[in-house]
């Protein structure tokens, strides 16, 4: 998307009214959040996870090849019985594998669109939902759903280049940022979007104008709430190679790095975040919601998935620990910060060797 404003019209009262009617029964249609006493309802109901739940109690797996109800899937069964040391009973009599809960039948279709809001694409769907739930052939479900998905084959991108120069991870969250913008959107609005280099957050706020006068004190208002950055990098266009912005940035404390405008790679953090989110706003107009609604989904959603790059999900690098979703988990203790670290580093490093080793083989570069 361009960031230059183009005619937007202006609509009349009773076009705004029918627009919030419309959203609000579309709004029927969004997944709602899911209870542990959901999970036990239907487990309860579930024989073929009843049976794993009694197999894993008594240890007598060997007496799948007699089951004769028909009600029971043997071969599920049988996948259970395949990870049998990994299955633990959680005191309201559901399954588990690890720390993941093993999801009913009855609610695994419902599951899968819980961790499909926003329209996140494939792998972080995945990443989300199999850091919360587990099933036999959970994979190929989710493929199964996301294939179906209208709106995302629709909105899906082009596929782009990874970035050759690999930054080094910060020193810790929110030292250093990314900035740019999205739109203008049919609206007339932009999206201002800040990325936290460490951890992967994004923060997005919604407005009016690209002056530095609009974008400067929602800069504020942000770091007011997280913290001055010791860095934060942009590109040289318009507000940030104001007059005004070289005084808020020399005011605040923070240095301010300008890179190449109209070269998308040298800001690649930012930039790789603008393309789902744009494609969950566009989503959103696709099948007639609030395109604000739809972009506060896409976000938790984003927050609460791992990313490939850290292994970690961004709410947990950010604030230290796991953000409350709308599928249902089981308590687990946290790891130590200082680990984290560690694990971060580590996973960082291997993540970006492999980017760079990836894109220059690619590109023939020397």
């Amino acid at each position: 998307m361009s960031r230059h404003p183009c005619a937007t019209k202006k609509h009349s009262h009773e076009e705004k009214i029918a627009e919030s009617y419309v959203n609000f029964i579309t709004t029927g249609s969004v997944p709602k959040a899911m209870t542990l006493d959901e999970v036990k309802s239907a487990s309860n109901e579930d024989k073929t996870i009843q049976k794993a739940i009694e197999f894993a109690g008594n240890c007598r797996w060997h007496e799948i090849k007699s089951i004769t109800d028909t009600d029971i899937d043997i071969a599920e069964l049988q996948a259970y019985r395949n990870i049998r040391n990994e299955l633990v009973i959680h005191s309201e009599n559901i399954l588990l594998r690890d720390h993941r809960i093993v999801m009913p039948y009855k609610l695994r279709k419902t599951a899968i669109h819980i961790a499909h809001e926003g329209h996140q694409g494939l792998t972080k769907t995945k990443a989300f939902i199999r850091s919360k739930i587990w099933f036999p052939g959970i994979n190929d479900e989710v493929d199964s759903v996301i294939k179906d998905c209208a709106a995302c084959q629709i909105n899906t991108p082009a596929r782009y280049m990874e970035p050759l120069h690999m930054s080094e991870l910060p020193a810790h969250p929110w030292d250093n940022l990314s900035m740019d913008f999205c739109g203008p959107l049919p609206s007339g609005d932009y999206l201002f979007v800040i990325i936290d280099e460490y951890s992967r957050y994004p923060v997005v706020e919604i407005i009016r104008s690209l002056s530095a006068h609009t974008v400067i004190p929602t800069l504020d208002k942000v770091l007011s709430v997280f913290g001055i950055p010791s860095m934060i990098k942009s590109d040289n266009g318009a507000p940030f190679n104001s007059h005004a912005f070289k005084e808020f940035a020399q005011n605040m404390g923070f240095k301010h790095r300008k890179i190449m405008p109209l070269w998308p790679r040298a800001n690649a953090q930012a930039e790789a975040f603008n393309k789902p989110l744009i494609k969950a706003v566009k989503s959103a107009h696709i099948e007639g919601r609030s395109w604000k609604q739809e972009m506060f989904r896409f976000l938790r959603q984003y927050r609460a998935t791992t990313h490939t790059s850290t292994a970690f999900t961004p709410h947990r690098l950010l604030f230290g620990r796991e953000p409350s979703t709308k599928l249902p988990k089981v308590q687990r203790k946290n790891t130590q910060n200082s680990e984290i670290t560690e694990k971060v580093r580590q996973n960082d490093e291997q993540s970006k060797a492999k980017m760079k080793n990836a894109a220059d083989k690619r590109n023939h570069a020397s």
